[in-house]
């Protein structure tokens, strides 16, 4: 979803993508929503099963759970064949063969059923009462620590220069800001998409937000009013504590994934051309200097861009 145009209050800022992380806790437990936000008040929300910032205990415990739910599916499915069972046993007292077989096995699945039943119901239980000890924790400080352990070898990482792309773009690129509003935790990202140039000389990389990207450096304070220049409905007062990604900051960049693409100045985003070209104004046509060949890396729901702002 995008926006196209300069959000009020924040005019360094272009915004195109917004998205937003919701953590809540209540009398039901601990949930989590992913809310992306759209041009013209448009907006899709859905729940989220996991989520990078939630402490990740529990996994044997779903595996158990899941393993007893389809057992019991199974099992649910094959009691409704019950009747046959006393027609077979009919059957077989009629012709004079063995009998009983049919109602023991037919006892021994209900058993069964039953015991995988009472099971799961402890393994809900159990998975209630760890979803209440829940807490979402962000990934960065004031420090830049790698809180969460979200990036991977800094071996694998391209090192290079936050750009902006034509024809426009503001100083700021990127917003990740995080709130605590009572019991609801809010991580607000929002802003354009950008580039990096490697510092090794290697392709541009267009850097095409589609979810937002994770982010790892070292935390400022934010008025509270550019947050609400983001994201309207942005009532708490005080600060908030974000990372901003601005033109010229060095980041280290992890992507799963490169696309080569023919011309790094000239891709098609939201529906409009843009691009890099290092040697424009910041409102100058693209003329001249030959087709540049560059890389494109995809932030998405599943596979985000993981960024180290080193400086």
């Amino acid at each position: 979803m995008s926006g196209g145009t300069s959000t009020p209050g924040a005019e360094r800022l272009l915004v195109r993508r917004r998205f937003e992380e919701r953590f809540q806790r209540d009398g039901l437990g601990f949930s989590a929503r992913r809310v992306v936000h759209g041009p013209q008040g448009v907006t899709r929300s859905a729940e989220m099963e996991r989520s990078w910032f939630v402490e990740r205990s529990g996994e044997v415990l779903r595996k158990v759970k899941g393993g007893l739910g389809f057992w019991i599916r199974l099992l649910g499915r094959g009691l409704l064949f019950a009747p046959l069972a006393w027609l077979m046993e009919l059957v077989a007292s009629w012709v004079g063969v063995g009998r009983g077989w049919a109602i023991v096995t037919l006892v021994v699945l209900t058993c069964v059923f039953f015991g995988f039943l009472n099971l799961y119901v402890w393994a809900s239980l159990l998975e209630w009462f760890r979803q209440r000890r829940m807490k979402v924790e962000r990934p960065f400080d004031g420090e830049g620590d790698d809180r969460l352990g979200l990036l991977p070898a800094p071996s694998g990482a391209v090192v290079g220069t936050i750009a902006g792309l034509g024809p426009a773009h503001g100083e700021d690129l990127w917003v990740e800001g995080w709130l605590e509003a009572g019991p609801v935790t809010r991580r607000m990202c929002g802003g354009d998409h950008f580039a990096v140039v490697p510092d090794d000389g290697s392709p541009p990389l267009v850097c095409r937000i589609d979810a937002a990207p994770l982010i790892v450096g070292a935390s400022e304070t934010l008025p509270l009013s550019t947050l609400r220049a983001l994201f309207p409905d942005t009532i708490d007062e005080g600060p908030v504590d974000a990372v901003v990604l601005r033109v010229g900051d060095a980041v280290a960049l992890h992507a799963e994934e490169l696309q080569e693409i023919r011309r790094v100045d000239h891709v098609e985003l939201d529906g409009s051309i843009r691009g890099y070209r290092p040697e424009r104004g910041d409102d100058a046509p693209y003329r001249g200097g030959g087709a540049q060949p560059g890389q494109l890396a995809v932030s998405s729901a599943t596979r985000p861009l993981r960024i180290r702002k080193l400086r």
